[in-house]
């Protein structure tokens, strides 16, 4: 364990100092244990990926605070909370906008699937998004 963190706090430095190898290591050893998270909080597959690629865009971007994360773990997956969350409150916003545009205009407004805040979603049978479990499960 010890190691790892070792391990990571280099890969951290070598990211801040702008090494696109380093970047790509962390995006795939993170990636999909984030898309997982993601997916679990916004049940979207959609979000869960535009999400991600969000948050590394970001932290490319502002790569030279990575020297100062002593924690990348946790770091990483408090800010996938907080992005997922917000695109699904930006994405609420826009249906809701999207229904009152159609009620000014006077049109028929017609049913939009369920939300993952809403009562009538069911939630999945597995803890993983369905293209990585295994078939049969």
């Amino acid at each position: 364990m010890q190691n790892q963190v070792v391990d990571i706090s280099d890969k951290l430095q070598e990211v801040a100092r702008g090494n696109e190898t380093a970047f790509r290591d962390l995006f795939l050893q993170y990636a999909d244990h984030l898309y997982a998270y993601i997916w679990q909080l916004t049940k979207s597959r959609e979000l869960a990926e535009e999400v991600v690629q969000d948050i590394f865009l970001q932290i490319w971007i502002s790569r030279e605070a990575l020297a100062e994360v002593r924690n990348f773990r946790n770091y990483l997956f408090v800010i996938a909370r907080n992005h997922a969350l917000n695109a699904m409150k930006k994405m609420m916003r826009e249906r809701k906008r999207a229904m009152e545009w159609e009620l000014a205009r006077g049109k028929k407004i017609r049913p939009r699937p369920a939300s993952p805040t809403s009562t009538s979603w069911k939630k999945p049978s597995g803890s993983c998004p369905p293209s990585s479990r295994k078939p049969g499960s």
